[in-house]
């Protein structure tokens, strides 16, 4: 059971299994949101209160969000040079 305001390991996989191509605006509005107030309860609940697949789900949401940061700041540099 997840705690509320939180997201289910399987609510964030699929959203991430149909590309954001062929997302509707909205759902891909929806998506970010729910994907915000995630991260945000997230960071405001201790890991001493995580089970071990929320604590593993916000590791690998946490290091994918930093990897597509850094991809983005790499290429978007690059074209406005």
């Amino acid at each position: 059971m997840s705690v509320q305001g939180r997201e289910s390991l399987t609510d964030k996989a699929s959203k991430t299994v149909m590309p954001d191509s062929q997302k509707s605006g909205m759902d891909k509005t929806k998506d970010k949101a729910s994907g915000g107030l995630d991260n945000i309860a997230g960071s405001m609940q201790p890991d001493s209160m995580k089970s071990g697949s929320q604590k593993a789900g916000d590791k690998s949401s946490s290091m994918y969000e930093q990897t597509k940061n850094a991809v983005s700041n790499t290429f978007s540099s690059d074209n406005n040079k």
